[in-house]
């Protein structure tokens, strides 16, 4: 049998097999993957991940957002060997009026519908671990926090995290 525990500090819930708290994990995968890449020359870990996530309670909910056609095919089995879903998300191509192509996301606004599904139906979901830097999902955090009463852990490589977003959680586990 195979035991898991968490960390030691404030905050931290140990988490073991059938007891404990659970966290719900949300990665805006390429947030994190082309922050990794440019601030330390390689692929993120997603156990790395997992085993941060593990600190803070068992995980209940672990998903990756992206358009998954962009990214190399290992990428998605990675994911799966470390627990994380793959939430495949096609961006959206369109050419503007000086014939120049424009790529839209879809992942951000799942992303986000996703989070708010999930503090909605699983309210014994206290801990939400966000792996991104993007400030755009400060109204996100705040929403968590302020509203719904949840703890909001963001996880971001350094130097590409908003201070504002990490202000707005109130609380920070960089990815290093």
């Amino acid at each position: 049998m195979v035991e898991f525990y968490g960390g030691t500090g404030p905050g931290v819930t140990p988490a073991t097999p059938g007891g404990g708290s659970e966290v719900a994990v949300f990665v805006d995968f390429e947030n994190i993957r082309y922050s990794t890449i440019n601030s330390y020359g390689r692929e993120p870990d997603p156990i790395t991940w997992r085993d941060k996530a593990l600190k803070y309670g068992l995980m209940a909910v672990a998903r990756a957002y992206a358009d998954f056609d962009q990214h190399p095919p290992t990428v998605r089995t990675r994911l799966d060997v470390a627990g994380f879903e793959s939430q495949h998300y096609p961006a959206k191509r369109t050419v503007d009026q000086q014939n120049r192509e424009k790529i839209e996301s879809r992942s951000d606004l799942n992303f986000v519908i996703d989070i708010i599904n999930t503090a909605l139906t699983r309210p014994d979901i206290t801990t939400f671990l966000l792996f991104t830097g993007d400030k755009d999902f400060i109204r996100i955090v705040t929403t968590l926090r302020n509203r719904l009463g949840k703890r909001v852990v963001i996880c971001g490589v350094p130097g590409s995290v908003s201070p504002d977003l990490v202000a707005a959680a109130g609380e920070e586990d960089p990815l290093q």
